[in-house]
């Protein structure tokens, strides 16, 4: 079974560890629910990199309110199953609550200004914040 880390500051940390040993690690992402389509992307990626990491994140910010997050599918331990499944597995599976919590204030990091009326809009994320 792949290791399952949920904090972003100790998923540094591993792949910090694993690129210090030599590792190279390929990414996949998702938003969980997989099928064959992801499965064969990590088949691809143990093409190319002796450590495979894959996500499972759902991010609440690709919704529109009038999207329902709740209704998308979600099958955590199906998904591991899957994962398990393929040759060579996958090494870690990153599953974050909340990638983006920056704490219980109300400062999400992103500066919004009008452009004086002319309909543009600029966004700015503030340093440190990123991604």
């Amino acid at each position: 079974e792949p290791l399952v880390i949920s904090d972003k500051n100790q998923m540094r940390k591993w792949s910090r560890s694993m690129r210090s040993q030599g590792n190279l690690i390929a990414f996949v992402p998702t938003m969980g629910y997989l099928h064959e389509g992801h499965l064969s992307l990590i088949t691809e990626a143990h093409k190319h990199a002796n450590v495979v990491a894959v996500s499972i994140y759902v991010n609440p910010g690709q919704f529109s309110p009038t999207e329902d997050l709740s209704t998308y599918p979600s099958d955590f331990q199906g998904d591991i199953r899957k994962l398990m499944s393929v040759p060579g597995g996958v090494d870690v599976v990153f599953h974050p609550k909340n990638l983006y919590d920056y704490g219980d204030n109300d400062d999400d990091g992103v500066v919004v200004e009008n452009g004086g009326g002319d309909g543009v809009v600029s966004c700015i994320e503030r340093s440190g914040l990123g991604h």
